[in-house]
């Protein structure tokens, strides 16, 4: 992995390190994605509120829950791995919930979820299946409101600022930089009040059917800015992408952001995408860790300054 990341790519001996850095440094950048959980808001934060509204949704149409959502949802992943797993290579190792469904595998949390709503419905409240489903569609959504909700209250430090200044930048040709989204969890920051102006687009990792570090999940991403006409344009208005050159083609001006080595930095430089390792609150997760900035004296820099440059 260390070897892949400080190339960009797998080592074919086609250019040095020198070369590949030579070049992305002459490079403009065109487009900023980030990682959501844990790199724009604090996850636990979030979904615990989310969680809580749940609950309450339940309790107000009095549900009889003799055991939590998320103990459910554990109880039914071992059982039935195979479902929640993703299809191919990759994880898709969701943040969203308990330790116990993290440490077994990636799951598709979304399905979980509402299929433990469901199963809580038809053992210990009566409902046939179709009652379940449709019920469990509906309590998902309150909790789906929930999280994006909460997640203004959760930020890492100067996010909105951060985003502010990436769409006042301007590329040679006068067009504004493309933001977007490439995550394993099913946020959408679209959907996130005071964050929706500011993202072209939005790749979610179980949409994809594989998880971060998979290529896949980075070149779905360069895919759906290509489809876009309002987005084309950094193509240079090519008619179609060549998969074998992909790399070639954004690598060099695409700027991922995100808190997990292996998913994001690792992940983004198979496409030889420029990185930045955003580890605010991964560190702030830790109690008693370091500030690394302020005990060398060094003032920290933004996302918006790091792309500046």
């Amino acid at each position: 992995w260390e070897r892949i990341f400080n190339s960009g790519s797998t080592m074919d001996g086609s250019e040095t390190d020198a070369e590949i850095l030579s070049k992305s440094l002459m490079s403009e950048v065109k487009v900023v994605s980030f990682d959501l959980d844990n790199t724009l808001w604090k996850t636990s934060n979030v979904i615990s509120f989310a969680n809580s509204a749940l609950n309450d949704y339940l309790n107000s149409r009095n549900i009889n829950q003799p055991l939590p959502i998320s103990k459910v949802m554990g109880d039914i992943f071992k059982s039935h791995p195979e479902k929640y797993r993703a299809t191919d290579e990759g994880t898709i190792n969701n943040t969203d919930d308990n330790d116990e469904i993290k440490k077994s595998g990636p799951v598709f949390l979304t399905q979980l979820r509402k299929d433990a709503i469901a199963e809580v419905c038809t053992n210990y409240n009566g409902f046939n299946h179709e009652e379940a489903v449709s019920f469990a569609s509906d309590a998902f959504a309150v909790w789906t409101r929930a999280r994006h909700s909460s997640i203004p209250d959760n930020y890492a430090d100067s996010v909105v600022e951060c985003l502010e200044k990436i769409r006042r930048l301007r590329t040679s040709d006068g067009h504004p930089i493309i933001v977007g989204a490439i995550t394993d969890g099913n946020s959408n920051p679209k959907n996130v009040q005071g964050l929706e102006h500011f993202f072209d687009f939005c790749v979610n990792a179980e949409q994809v059917g594989v998880g971060k570090p998979n290529r896949k999940v980075y070149e779905s991403a360069v895919r759906q800015v290509f489809k876009s006409p309002y987005l084309r344009h950094i193509f240079n208005e090519r008619e179609e992408l060549d998969e074998d050159t992909l790399e070639e083609l954004v690598g060099r001006w695409w700027v991922h952001v995100g808190d997990d080595f292996l998913k994001d930095m690792v992940g983004a430089k198979a496409l030889r995408m420029r990185s930045i390792w955003s580890k605010e609150l991964v560190l702030n997760q830790k109690e008693g860790q370091l500030d690394v900035g302020k005990e060398s004296g060094k003032k920290d820099k933004d996302v918006g300054e790091s792309v500046k440059k």
